[in-house]
């Protein structure tokens, strides 16, 4: 397979025989996968079986995305449908992203984020430009790109510091929910207000 983003969810067709969900195997054997419309194979050493935690909601909402703080990555469906996972960054412990149902309130395709804080306080930041932006809690909570993440810096432990890939120390976001560009892309070209969210500690 040409290219499938860290993160990415693929659909897959057919399994090593033995092998049942990827990471089961020694040795990862070959997977034939599906990601959006291209076909090809990719080793299960490169894979993991996606911790799905929104399929009983999608069952109730006909437009749903559900960020997951604990295992950090978002999940889009539409009609019962899953349409995407990705893994994510949500707020660090001080500032964590607040639980609950909310809904889509505002889109916006390049947003300046403000800091609230004085410029004394711990948690001040200089304003910054994002390029997708979208508000899933009135007050300023968004799912938005980040310049200031590596391509692979999302995911399970980045609400906390950590080390990320590429040596640099960081910490989780100030509440928002930070997700790689082709993620958010797709998020933002598909998202409508009113559509349900919700944040789940899970």
């Amino acid at each position: 397979m040409a290219s499938l983003p860290h993160g990415g969810v693929a659909v897959v067709l057919s399994a090593p025989v033995g092998c049942a969900a990827p990471g089961g195997c020694a040795g990862g054997g070959w997977y034939r996968l599906r990601y959006g419309r291209q076909e090809g194979y990719v080793r299960g050493a490169f894979l993991q079986a996606a911790q799905l935690v929104g399929v009983d909601l999608a069952r109730r909402h006909e437009r749903l995305i559900v960020v997951a703080r604990r295992q950090q990555h978002v999940e889009v469906y539409q009609d019962g449908r899953l349409l995407l996972v990705a893994e994510a960054t949500t707020g660090r412990p001080a500032l964590a992203t607040p639980l609950g149902r909310t809904s889509v309130s505002f889109i916006d395709r390049v947003h300046t984020m403000r800091s609230p804080w004085p410029k004394e306080h711990r948690f001040w930041y200089a304003s910054a430009d994002v390029e997708w932006a979208v508000q899933f809690r009135v007050g300023g909570w968004y799912l938005h790109d980040t310049r200031v993440r590596p391509w692979n810096g999302f995911g399970v432990g980045t609400d906390r510091s950590h080390q990320d890939p590429d040596g640099g120390w960081r910490i989780g976001s100030h509440g928002c929910v930070n997700m790689p560009d082709w993620a958010i892309r797709r998020i933002f070209g598909w998202a409508r207000i009113g559509d349900a969210v919700f944040v789940l500690d899970a």
